[in-house]
């Protein structure tokens, strides 16, 4: 074992012992060490977790495992809601590693950019709007054979990205974010919106994608459950929106994907009785959503 690797287990292993002090504010001062802990140390603490025999202390520690792997996660999210260029892929990883702290993000990306080749490869030059839609389609749904759960499950794994990508299911959620990352990862002018309270997604007119004789903001919509292009005479129907009317359509913003896909793990959490991290996305969905 490396020497400073060596020594970081001997100091932790020392801080673990005082997790039975009685003197309140020394155990608060071990606490906050342990809590202070980066990701390497936080992972012998994980580590140490079998040589605990005090059911008391095994549990204070596999909450402050938890609770390190919370911040971990936090920061790598609010760097990629600062950062100019959002890589919805990222976001995944990063929802994901709350769930899977040790999970592989380097394997992940391989199978995610291999995806992205894959389809790139699959659209002939010169293709229209409406191939390349149909063609995302097809890779995703029939090639790669992603489908919805039914619609009474729910799991934590639909919105895990490591386990969809290993199972192919998943939900509506998921499915949209995932089909736009896809979209943006290629290049392809695919933006998400929000009518009536629902998301949908739409496919801008924009170059090189651009018809002449159309200048509708939007070329034609995504359905979010089948992933097929339909018209906007369709939508319109759908909501009852008249011609001559402007189509009530807002757009949905990169904050709200991460505001969403933090809702619906915060719930799942609570639902499973864990509110320690239930209760630290509640706090974290806050902070976003203030600023």
């Amino acid at each position: 074992m490396p020497e400073k690797k060596k020594k970081a287990k001997e100091k932790i292993s020392l801080l673990i012992s005082f997790l039975d002090e009685e003197n309140d504010e020394i155990l608060q001062n071990i606490e906050h060490e342990l809590l202070s802990l980066n990701k390497q140390e936080n992972t012998i603490l994980k580590q140490l977790l079998g040589d605990i025999e005090n059911p008391e202390i095994l549990n204070k520690v596999n909450n402050i495992v938890a609770l390190n792997n919370f911040k971990f996660s936090e920061t790598e999210l609010f760097h990629w809601l600062s950062s100019s260029e959002k890589n919805l892929y990222e976001l995944l990883t990063i929802i994901a590693e709350i769930e899977y702290p040790d999970l592989n993000g380097a394997s992940l990306k391989l199978h995610y950019d291999k995806m992205l080749r894959d389809i790139w490869a699959s659209i002939p030059a010169e293709s229209s709007s409406l191939d390349v839609a149909k063609l995302l389609k097809f890779y995703l749904i029939t090639t790669q054979k992603f489908k919805l759960a039914p619609p009474d499950s729910v799991s934590v794994k639909h919105i895990m990205i490591n386990d969809v990508l290993n199972t192919r299911e998943t939900n509506k959620i998921f499915l949209n974010i995932f089909f736009l990352g896809i979209a943006r990862g290629l290049g392809i002018p695919i933006t998400p919106l929000m009518i009536d309270g629902l998301l949908i997604m739409a496919f801008e007119n924009k170059k090189p994608y651009t018809i002449s004789f159309i200048d509708n903001k939007y070329l034609f919509f995504i359905d979010s459950t089948t992933l097929s292009p339909y018209p906007e005479a369709k939508l319109r129907e759908k909501f009852s929106i008249k011609e001559e009317e402007e189509l009530p359509v807002s757009p949905f913003s990169d904050v709200e994907i991460v505001l969403t896909l933090l809702n619906y793990l915060g719930s799942f959490y609570l639902q499973n009785k864990k509110e320690l991290i239930s209760d630290k996305i509640k706090s974290l969905i806050e902070l976003i959503a203030g600023n």
